[in-house]
């Protein structure tokens, strides 16, 4: 009792494990054990948050690569082990234990990016876990364009007043406008474009149904009217941000347009979007 206690408390004060708890979701707690044995150490809160971060971008690379749960949970009782072993007076054994944690899981960093190209909902398949991505990606760019923040993920994509609904660029169900604009060459390629992690975004609920199956050229206008940054960003190139390095990058384009061009155009960007995110530096 007295451990769990100790871990909500941080929980409060650590934005990054309510974030894991978003991307672990309800089926995965195995980072409970080894974040339960840090609070029991009594590491310090930097120290804690690194850890968490740390474990971040490890779970998001071994799930969207497709590790087996039994697979994860042997690493994670390995590194449970090997925490009280380390000096945690000093800072370069800890971090070298954090080095560690990211070599183990090194195949996974790499399979996830060897197949980025065909990444999105279909591989994701967890709406929870999609949600979880598509905010990220959205706190990231209203943190790094507006300085803009929000205290946790969940105040972001949980906000029952202001809820938000993944919106299809090139809608599930096109009407026959959006088909002709898209222009893919045959229907399986724009099926599959219909699901890539580049054709989806999170949005307002309300302009989300605003939009529905419309053609691009009439949803760009509404996503103008969206209060977030990057929603904006993608309609129209004149929406400048305050961090010149991101926008010196390109990671967050504009689109007069949207076929399948466009779209390996942005999924690229999302590529290097996603080793911002997620690298654990």
């Amino acid at each position: 009792g007295f451990l769990l206690k100790n871990l909500n408390h941080r929980k409060q004060l650590s934005p990054a494990l309510a974030s894991m708890n978003q991307l672990a979701g309800g089926r995965s707690r195995q980072h409970m054990g080894l974040l339960l044995t840090a609070a029991n150490l009594n590491i310090s809160p930097d120290n804690f948050e690194s850890l968490v971060k740390c474990l971040e971008s490890v779970f998001f690379y071994s799930f969207t690569a497709g590790q087996r749960s039994q697979e994860l949970e042997t690493q994670v009782a390995r590194w449970t082990q090997a925490l009280r072993d380390v000096d945690l007076d000093s800072q370069t054994g800890f971090q070298q234990y954090l080095d560690d944690i990211v070599s183990d899981n090194q195949l996974y960093y790499h399979t996830f990016y060897h197949r980025f190209d065909d990444f999105g909902e279909e591989i994701v398949k967890e709406n929870s876990r999609l949600r979880y991505i598509l905010g990220k990606i959205l706190q990231y760019s209203e943190r790094e364009n507006r300085d803009s923040n929000f205290a946790t993920l969940e105040s972001l994509i949980d906000d029952q007043n202001n809820p938000l609904d993944i919106e299809h660029v090139y809608p599930r169900n096109p009407s026959v406008e959006a088909e002709a604009e898209f222009g893919a060459a045959i229907p399986e390629s724009s099926e599959r474009s219909t699901h890539l992690l580049a054709n989806l975004v999170l949005m307002e609920s309300g302009l989300q149904r605003s939009c529905s199956n419309k053609p691009y050229s009439e949803k760009s206008q509404k996503y103008r009217e969206s209060k977030f940054w990057m929603i904006k960003k993608f309609a129209d190139n004149s929406v400048k941000g305050t961090n010149r390095l991101i926008e010196s990058l390109h990671l967050f384009p504009s689109h007069g347009e949207w076929n399948e061009e466009v779209l390996k155009q942005r999924q690229e960007a999302y590529k290097n979007i996603s080793q911002k995110i997620w690298d654990y530096q």
